[in-house]
Parts: structure tokens; sequence; C-alpha cells
């Protein structure tokens, strides 16, 4: 557990090749850890931008280091985490069908399709007007964003769309698309 004032981001920088992790404690950036040059990780502390020295407690700080070098080795390298945003840029849209009952059916680009059951979604929020069953069959691919829409007032989010497709694979799991 990261001890209190103390917080950590795992970044991926525009000159480094791999993650970063990044230590703040009280809001300034105490140290930064990396694994650039070679397979052993690097810490680089940074000096206080208001006082002389940096003082808090030795096992707060032992503690947060470790969680920190934990966190980074989850995430993996930037390489890693590049393919993951490539795979999710690739969400456009090619094909897209309102079926009956609220069931949307969506075809990518990439090739993957599934349909999603919006039927408990329908009604309520952004949704609500698609209730009517002339707009939830005025179905249509948005040519700039490749993405399903509705007029132009509702538009999903194809990258959701697709992590929902995704789970529906594998589970049963909902989540909240707009």
């Amino acid at each position: 557990m990261i001890a209190k004032d103390f917080y950590i981001v795992i970044s991926s920088l525009p000159d480094r090749e791999n993650l970063v992790a990044e230590i703040c404690y009280k809001g300034y950036q105490w140290v930064e850890i990396s694994q650039e040059l070679s397979d052993e990780m690097v810490v680089q502390f940074y000096s206080h931008p208001k006082q002389q020295y940096w003082e808090f407690p030795l096992e707060d700080a032992l503690a947060t280091l470790k969680q920190a070098k934990q966190m980074l080795l989850q995430k993996g390298s930037t390489k890693e985490v590049n393919k993951t945003l490539q795979f999710y840029d690739k969400a456009y849209i090619e094909a897209c069908e309102a079926r009956p009952n609220y069931i949307l059916w969506v075809r990518f680009e990439d090739g993957l399709e599934g349909e999603i059951d919006l039927s408990e979604r329908i009604g309520r929020g952004e949704l609500k007007p698609l209730k009517v069953k002339e707009i939830w069959e005025s179905i249509r691919i948005d040519p700039d964003s490749k993405t399903v829409c509705w007029g132009n007032e509702i538009v999903l989010n194809p990258v959701l769309i697709k992590q929902e497709i995704l789970r529906s694979q594998h589970s049963s799991d909902p989540s909240d698309f707009t």
C-alpha cells in the first residue's frame, strides 16, 4: 500500500523508450524509476522545489519505491503499451445494424464483429431518444469518426464498443459507452 502523501504515476515520456514510474510526495516529484539502458532499474532523485531537502518516514519511502517498481514491472514496456493502443486505435466501424430489441451489431475494419444488448440502457441518459423506433432504426456510421451514431446528437465511443464486444465474448459484464 502506498503511504500517505505519496502517489505513483506510470507514464510514457516522449524522450524515453520505456515506461517510467514517477513518485511524488505532497504534490512534488521526488523520484523517477526507469529502465532505459540495461535490464537494471535506475532511480533518479529530484531536488525539492521549495526546501533544501526531502524529509519523510524511511519505511514509507521504501514501501512506495517497492510499490512503484512492482507497478512498472506489471505494466511492461512502452512497446507493449503501444501494441495495446494500436489495437484500440483500429476501432473503426465499417458496418452496423440496429437490430430488434435494441441489439446493436457492428463490424470493425479489423474484422472483429459482434452484438451488444443495449436494451437496459435505451431510454436513459443520452440514449433516451433511441426508445423511439424510428430514431433507433436511423443508425449510421459517422464518416469522420467511423463510429456508430444517430443524427448528430448520439455518438457511441468505438473503443468502448470494441471493449464491450471483446468482453461479451468472455463474460457478460455491462459497460457504459457514451
